[in-house]
Order: structure tokens, then sequence, then C-alpha cells
């Protein structure tokens, strides 16, 4: 897209520059300063990403990442955007994943949960002091403000604030989380990651120089297949990670029944030759 230009990603088990936390010193972080000044600040209106990265793996970053962000974005007079569209309305254990890591952004977008993905519905939602300096608020878009998807937003939230689902998304995905983590017994199991009902199973031809496996086998497709005859539904990221994003109110049992069948899956694979 014209005008706009990008850094690496807070992706620590495939770092694209080539380091290791913590002695990386949060490098995919300061690399937002050194492109600001390579850019031009004058010419920096907006940062944007994901708090936790979603359909690209559910990439949660270290702790200290968002806030050297802000900090940075704060410095240079920079707007901070965090896409909030998959993070939003409990996924994460929050209802906003920003929260996580103590960040305020000056814009958000949201979007999906907001309706209970019913609905089609996105909102922005910007701070005060940043509103009052736009000379007009232009509000025409065609299907701005539609009665009907409001009235579904508004019923979802409430839904969600009754029935505690944000809490049960903390609780019950730190669960899956460590359920999932008894799958480093499989060999071609890199990596487990999450936060709340955001986490993904990165397969790997080598666990120890986390060689990729080629996309071309199609090994998470097929164990996608070999999931679905166990009444289980996940889906995978580049054929190589398989993600995981169950509905908020899942419980306990139901992290057995998905643990349980992936573990049966990945046994039956982990015992093929992966070849090239």
């Amino acid at each position: 897209m014209p005008g706009v230009t990008h850094i690496p990603a807070p992706y620590c088990y495939r770092c694209d520059l080539e380091l290791e936390y913590p002695g990386c010193e949060i490098a995919c972080a300061t690399a937002l300063e050194r492109e600001i000044k390579r850019v031009g600040p004058e010419e920096v209106s907006a940062f944007i990403a994901e708090p936790v990265i979603g359909a690209g793996g559910c990439i949660p970053p270290v702790p200290e990442y968002w806030p050297m962000v802000r900090s940075i974005c704060d410095q240079y007079g920079v707007l901070l955007i965090a896409d909030e569209v998959i993070n939003g309305f409990g996924r994460t254990g929050k209802w906003f994943a920003c929260e996580h890591y103590n960040v305020v952004p000056d814009i958000m977008t949201l979007a999906k949960n907001i309706s209970g993905c019913y609905v089609p519905l996105g909102a922005t939602i910007i701070r005060g002091e940043l509103v009052k300096k736009l000379p007009l608020f232009m509000h025409v878009h065609t299907f701005s403000g539609h009665a009907v998807a409001c009235a579904a937003g508004l019923k979802a939230i409430e839904i969600i604030e009754r029935e505690k689902m944000v809490d049960n998304a903390a609780q019950v995905g730190q669960y899956l989380l460590e359920e999932l983590e008894a799958l480093y017994r499989h060999s071609i199991v890199g990596e487990v990651r999450g936060l709340g009902m955001l986490c993904a199973v990165e397969l790997v031809k080598d666990r120890q120089t986390r060689e990729r496996l080629p996309a071309e086998i199609g090994l998470a497709d097929k164990i996608i297949d070999m999931m679905l005859d166990h009444g289980v539904f996940i889906r995978t990221s580049g054929n190589v990670i398989i993600e995981i994003s169950p509905i908020l109110t899942i419980t306990k049992k139901d992290v057995d029944i998905l643990v349980g069948a992936l573990d049966k899956c990945l046994g039956q694979v982990d015992k093929e030759t992966i070849t090239t």
C-alpha cells in the first residue's frame, strides 16, 4: 500500500532479527523508532498493529513490547492504533488485549465479537481529545449506525457481561494453554503459545533447529481432517501452525476433549517420517 512501511513483528520464536529474548533488548520494538527516523517523524501519522497477532499464528508479544511502542509513539508524536478486531471483547481474557500490557491506544478498531459475530458490525474508538481536534467528523457512510446491527451489538455486550464470558476466557484459557503444553511430547511440536482463547501449536521438522516443515506437505491440513473424525474443528495458518480460538463459553471438559483429540492426531502423524 502506498505510503505504508513495516517493521519486524514481535515473533520471538522466529525472530526476523535473529535475536533471542531477553538479550535482544526488544529490538522489534526499537525498530519502530529507527523506522520513524528513517521515514521522518513529520511523515509518520500512525503505527497500527494487533496487540496479539491473530491470524498470523496467535502470537502474544513479550510484556515489554507494547509499553515501549507506546513510549516511542509519544516521543515522536505518532498515533498508536490497536487493531482489536480479533483480540477485542474477551478473546484474550480481558475486554481488550491492550489491557494485558497496561497500554491505552489513541485509536482502536473493533468488529467481530462486538456483535457476537451474528450481525456484521464494526466500530472505531478515538481518544476524546483527538476527536475535538477534528475540524469536521463526517458520519455519512451508507450503513453507519445501522439500527439492527447496533441493537445486536448492545445485546451481545450485555450477554458477555452477564455470563462473565471474559472471566471464563481468562480462566479456561489458562487451563487450555497448560493442557496444550503437554503436546510437547510430540517431536513435531515446536512451540505452544497463546493468551486467553487465542492459542496456537506451531509444527516443525526439527525442534532443536526450529527448521520449518515444508508447507507443501500439508501436515496441518491433514491434522484438521483427522480432528473432524473426533468431532473437533480447528484451523491452520500457513499449513504449519494449528490455531485454536474456541468460543468464550468453552468449559474445561471441552478443553479436555479438544486437547485429547489433538494429542491422538499428533501421535499418529508423529510416527510418520516427514521428508521434503
